[in-house]
């Protein structure tokens, strides 16, 4: 009898095991409960905001844009352009200006939209790698930002082959050999992200994430796409905006004709997870489990008898294409994101799940693959 289906049969019939199994199920009914619960009252919370969001996009354009600062840079505009969103209330960090500079090179025209003031000697330095700095209110989080941003193209009348736009959320590139913008210029589609975001039952919901597009020139010369950003509603409830402006965009944009493609989709991470070499697998493994609170069921072949010893990883394959594991990108292992996938971006969220990825990086030896600039961020930004 084939291994694995043995040692799935002994375990069904042990009734210690079937115990623990029950217990495991019963606090992972009990969690989904409590996550519903905790959905539906975020939902709840957030309606108000959902409902002045065209209110707020009114009373802004009437008044509130009024107060935005202007700079112009000393940069001329190009063929193609790029729409960089910051929010850095600490002081601008050396790795923007290290992201300025690969735009420059790759021949960017940049407009900056902080979405708070800047220092003038900070503003200073900003306008040598820019066309254009807007300072605003962080009315509208991103979507806001990239509003004003858009907008204030078409009001100087630049119209670009093609629209780069994106947030200072990740660090990015976090390699000098990084080719990102040359292959979102190679690909055919209308719109490039870099994640395509496909975890949810429902295909309405699966969508481009948010801190990268870039927008070809046909989308740019189309009326429809200024008509769009006019429109949009301004939340400032954070849940608002990724529910009805990063998920919805992709499939506003699908539904006008255009053509949608990512670099990187989940069948790249599974297939990523699938090579990891075996002397690689433990950490991996161990990180999913303590950092991303899936349960050893997940990879069931490599733990066996609750041990991360002994396992059969070569069985992992069984297992793995069951989960929903392959849909974390941002938060993958670094052997998955940084070695296997070469991401050009490492996500600067201080949520735990991303304190435990920047942990990985730095003991597990991923250091030495990032630019030496990031590399002392990273280091610092969780202390």
């Amino acid at each position: 009898m084939d291994q694995t289906l043995s040692r799935r049969l002994f375990l069904w019939h042990n009734p210690q095991t079937d115990n623990q199994c029950r217990n495991e199920r019963h606090m992972i009914h009990t969690s989904k409960i409590y996550r519903e619960i905790n959905r539906i009252g975020v939902q709840i919370k957030g309606l108000p905001d959902y409902w002045m969001g065209q209110a707020r996009r009114i009373s802004y354009d009437r008044v509130g844009s009024a107060g935005n600062t202007i700079t112009e840079g000393r940069k001329p505009v190009s063929a193609d352009m790029a729409i960089l969103l910051i929010y850095q209330p600490r002081g601008l960090l050396e790795s923007l200006f290290l992201q300025l500079e690969h735009l420059l090179s790759k021949g960017l025209g940049v407009v900056i939209v902080s979405n708070r003031k800047v220092l003038e000697h900070d503003r200073n330095r900003l306008s040598e790698y820019c066309h254009l700095i807007i300072e605003r209110k962080n009315i509208g989080y991103d979507f806001g930002g990239y509003r004003d941003g858009i907008l204030a193209l078409h009001k100087r009348s630049i119209h670009p082959k093609s629209l780069f736009v994106m947030n200072d959320s990740v660090w990015f590139p976090i390699r000098k050999d990084c080719d990102l913008i040359d292959r979102c210029r190679e690909s055919r589609s209308d719109i490039v992200g870099v994640f395509y975001n496909n975890k949810s039952k429902f295909p309405k919901n699966h969508h481009l994430q948010s801190y990268f597009y870039r927008f070809g020139e046909k989308v740019v010369s189309d009326s429809r796409f200024l008509a769009y950003w006019r429109k949009i509603p301004m939340y400032n409830d954070k849940r608002n905006v990724i529910r009805n402006l990063e998920i919805k965009l992709t499939k506003n944009f699908q539904l006008m004709g255009f053509g949608i493609s990512s670099l990187y989709a989940p069948e790249d991470i599974l297939k990523a997870f699938k090579n990891i070499e075996v002397r690689n697998i433990r950490p991996v493994l161990d990180y999913y489990i303590s950092a991303l609170g899936y349960d050893q069921n997940t990879f069931w072949s490599a733990y066996k008898n609750e041990s991360p010893k002994g396992g059969d990883t070569h069985a992992l394959p069984i297992d793995v294409p069951n989960s929903r594991v392959f849909f974390h990108f941002l938060d993958a292992h670094p052997e998955i994101l940084i070695r296997k996938l070469n991401s050009p971006i490492i996500k600067k969220n201080r949520d735990k799940r991303f304190v435990a990825q920047r942990k990985a990086i730095i003991e597990g030896g991923f250091l030495k693959e990032i630019d030496a600039v990031i590399q002392k961020e990273l280091i610092n930004w969780d202390r």
